[in-house]
């Protein structure tokens, strides 16, 4: 029997097996990403979606709705009550029906003073002169060591005023004048219970093509 070469172990050589069959691994299957739940139902066929209504616009806050009577117009403010009637005569005149009111207002007036005197007692003789020639005379410290005489207090209507220190000097006395603010009665000349937006723009434009100024008010 031929043996087998030196050095060369006897069981050395085996018979040639026959290739053994690779095992088939299964792949693995795709794992849900880390949070997800593992047993996460199958999907779902979509569901019909549920159709909403637009939502109404909302008026912004703090905006009322037109009501009716919500607008008003102040045309204007007057001191001298004269100048209230012609503009209502105006008004009366484009087919309006303004309202008129009262209100107080402090007024640039006009004061009247006669005489400037160190003492007193030299003021009251000569305010008694005054009364004696139909003016009402008040004597009142002005700065220190000068007295005068208020003899009138004559509102915003400066014409008014220079009619009457015209009569004084022609009477022979020396007047000065001062200015001071004041309370003073005033006439309100108004559109109210304008009943919508577009009466309103209906007057507002009337006002504009006769030049005229107004305040919108709303209610």
């Amino acid at each position: 029997k031929a043996e087998a070469p030196k050095g060369v172990a006897k069981d050395a050589v085996k018979k040639a097996e026959a290739p053994k069959a690779e095992a088939k691994v299964a792949p693995a299957k795709a794992e849900a990403p880390k949070g997800a739940a593992k047993d996460a139902k199958k999907a779902e066929a979509p569901k019909a979606e549920t159709k909403v209504a637009p939502a109404k616009a909302e008026a912004p806050k703090g905006v009322a709705k037109d009501a009716e009577g919500s607008f008003a117009l102040q045309l204007g403010v007057f001191a001298i009550e004269d100048n209230a009637k012609l503009l209502i005569a105006k008004l009366e005149k484009i087919g309006l029906k303004p309202e008129r009111g009262k209100m107080d207002i402090r007024a640039k007036g006009t004061v009247i003073y006669a005489g400037k005197y160190k003492y007193r007692e030299l003021a009251e003789k000569d305010s008694q002169k005054l009364v004696a020639d139909g003016y009402g005379a008040k004597v009142v410290l002005r700065n220190p060591g000068e007295y005068s005489i208020e003899v009138a207090r004559v509102g915003s209507d400066r014409k008014k005023a220079d009619v009457e220190i015209k009569k004084l000097e022609d009477k022979g006395y020396k007047v000065h004048v001062d200015f001071s603010a004041e309370r003073v009665p005033a006439t309100v000349v108004k559109l109210t219970n304008i009943p919508s937006r577009a009466k309103l723009e209906e007057i507002t434009e009337k006002l504009k093509q006769e030049r005229l100024d107004f305040i919108v008010v709303k209610r």
